[in-house]
């Protein structure tokens, strides 16, 4: 995730990234410009910049003025404030557990470790389900706070009533998706960290005792089955 430079008249995220100049939080505004003419003052008064990293079109967000020294101020505002996103959560969570778009996945094949498919299947049908659906969804990425987690649970346990196993993958979720974010200097500290599970007992299968054995096979009589193939 990063900041971009988009000039007014493409209407549309750049093709071929020949645009614009992705821009960690930290680095030097002047990193923003890409040098795609030799007379950059040339396209100042056509320039707009925006946020967010979505070349199908989502997550730009303008800064709202043509002058370049007025929209440069947004941006710096923007980075001050942390991470260097106002993507919201659903924009920046969209591309995850998608074998070919994941940051998550991309991240650990750079580093030798692969990511089954049943897993990120498994994990996006979480995140469409359950937090995609959630108003938490389109809160700015930078404004989310473990407060928000925390009554996000309460709400999805609230909802999914005993289905604790659920409630905490979607939150292992929301974990993987502030964690690669972090991890990637898009944001400052993970909201979800130090939220832990939802602890639940498991009932174990026990043993039938002689009485209970009894009842399911009286020796007298084939009650309570219909004959002797029904068991």
């Amino acid at each position: 995730m990063g900041l971009f430079l988009l000039f007014e008249e493409s209407k549309r995220p750049p093709d071929e990234g020949n645009l614009a100049l992705p821009v960690q939080a930290g680095e030097q505004i002047a990193d923003l410009f890409f040098p795609v003419e030799n007379d950059l003052k040339a396209l100042e008064d056509r320039a707009v910049a925006v946020l967010g990293e979505r070349f199908e079109g989502l997550g730009y967000k303008s800064t709202g003025t043509r002058r370049q020294d007025l929209a440069l101020e947004v941006v710096q505002e923007a980075l001050a404030r942390g991470g260097g996103s106002l993507d919201s959560l659903r924009l920046y969570a969209l591309p995850f557990f998608i074998r070919d778009t994941c940051p998550r996945t991309q991240h650990l094949s750079g580093e030798g470790k692969e990511t089954g498919n049943r897993h990120l299947r498994e994990q996006r049908r979480i995140l469409e389900r359950y937090v995609l659906t959630d108003p938490l969804a389109d809160k700015p990425l930078a404004e989310i706070t473990r407060g928000d987690v925390v009554t996000f649970r309460a709400l999805l346990l609230d909802k999914l009533s005993g289905k604790f196993r659920t409630v905490n993958k979607t939150l292992g979720v929301l974990k993987t998706i502030f964690g690669e974010a972090v991890y990637r200097e898009d944001l400052r500290s993970n909201p979800a960290q130090g939220i832990g599970n939802t602890k639940y007992r498991v009932l174990k299968s026990g043993i039938l005792t002689l009485e209970e054995l009894l009842r399911l096979f009286p020796s007298d009589t084939l009650k309570p089955w219909k004959d002797l193939t029904d068991y």
